[in-house]
């Protein structure tokens, strides 16, 4: 893919490559933080605005659900209208998310600004993907796509302590906003470098998929993980318990839309013959299903409960993320970090800090 030459000195740091391969990895590592980073500040929000853990719960889910349900038709839309004004199109309903979310003042404010920002998540990291074979020749996008594996499990240990920091070095004023505050000054970033480096040439790769495909898919995401943030919400209502069992009459219509379709699929039905596919497929499913919800009650108790800081929270939520490899090197690492975290000077603080 062509690039824009700059002719501002002043921003030409980088060659053009560098600086649009930024912001792709700026946009994965956005998509990645933001569930990790909003853990951190559930307790404070909890306590600023009066909100319980059944709402908290609701507001943390609303992000990830919507990642989770548009992830696959945003990258069908990349396909069909062109990556880099996708992409242009999530960084800005990321960032207006997050300023949103930065200014709320009530849990419905806050739970519609958290799932714009989840649609803009959506739309952000499949396109990510998409447009390094356009930035890279085909014998360094191998090391393209290891670097942008690296900066997303890089950002997923850090975002829990970065928060903690924004936490307590911001005035008490802003609090947990600045955290938003920060994401939507990244994303603006984003957008910049997007919209500056990468080209419009933006060629259309298939059909993006037919509407009746992208809306089974979607209904079966929904079905599936909207009860689990829903339900303890609304003291588990018997609708909680129906929405799943809706999940296979929209699965078996996505199948047969899919089989009508073919290769043209939203997802080829060729991929799920290979055991390969099968296993990761259950393995993936296995390793990302249960830690987001995982993190979000270990900030909760370590924060609200056990008394620590939002730093110390941050670091002991950082060590448990399973992107560190095991290295000798890495397990003194997490001991360290582990330590410091247990042993960071705090008081009795031994208080809910949100509404029971």
């Amino acid at each position: 893919m062509k690039l824009h030459d700059s002719a501002d000195m002043g921003v030409a740091t980088l060659p053009p490559v560098a600086r649009g391969f930024s912001a792709l990895l700026i946009g994965m590592a956005l998509t990645v933080t933001d569930v990790s980073m909003m853990a951190i500040a559930m307790p404070g929000i909890g306590s600023d605005l009066g909100l319980g853990t059944e709402t908290l719960a609701l507001i943390a889910g609303a992000y990830p659900l919507l990642v989770a349900m548009l992830l696959l038709p945003a990258g069908r839309a990349g396909d069909r209208f062109g990556r880099r004004r996708v992409f242009l199109v999530g960084g800005g309903l990321f960032a207006l998310g997050a300023l949103l979310a930065a200014v709320a003042t009530g849990p419905s404010a806050l739970a519609d600004a958290r799932m714009l920002q989840g649609v803009g998540g959506a739309a952000l990291a499949p396109q990510a993907l998409a447009l390094i074979p356009r930035l890279f020749t085909p014998k360094t996008q191998s090391g393209a796509f290891a670097r942008l594996a690296m900066t997303a499990s890089f950002a997923s240990v850090c975002g829990p302590l970065v928060a903690g920091m924004l936490l307590v070095a911001a005035p008490a004023w802003i609090g947990w906003r600045a955290i938003f505050l920060v994401e939507a000054g990244l994303a603006l970033t984003v957008m910049l470098l997007a919209a500056r480096q990468l080209d419009h040439d933006d060629q259309v790769a298939g059909s993006g998929g037919r509407p009746a495909e992208i809306a089974s898919f979607s209904a079966i995401i929904f079905c599936l993980v909207a009860p689990l943030y829903v339900g303890p919400a609304f003291s588990w209502p018997p609708l909680v318990f129906v929405m799943p069992a809706a999940a296979l009459p929209c699965a078996a219509l996505f199948a047969r839309l899919m089989a009508r379709a073919g290769p043209a699929a939203l997802i080829p039905p060729g991929l799920f013959q290979a055991p390969s596919f099968r296993w990761s497929l259950a393995f993936l499913f296995l390793a990302v299903s249960a830690p987001p919800g995982f993190f979000v009650v270990l900030s909760l108790v370590l924060q609200s409960e056990l008394g620590l800081s939002p730093i110390q929270t941050g670091l002991v939520t950082a060590v448990w993320r399973d992107n560190l490899c095991e290295k000798s090197a890495t397990i003194r690492m997490r001991v360290v970090v582990v330590a410091a975290g247990s042993g960071w000077p705090h008081g009795d603080q031994r208080s809910s800090g949100f509404a029971s």
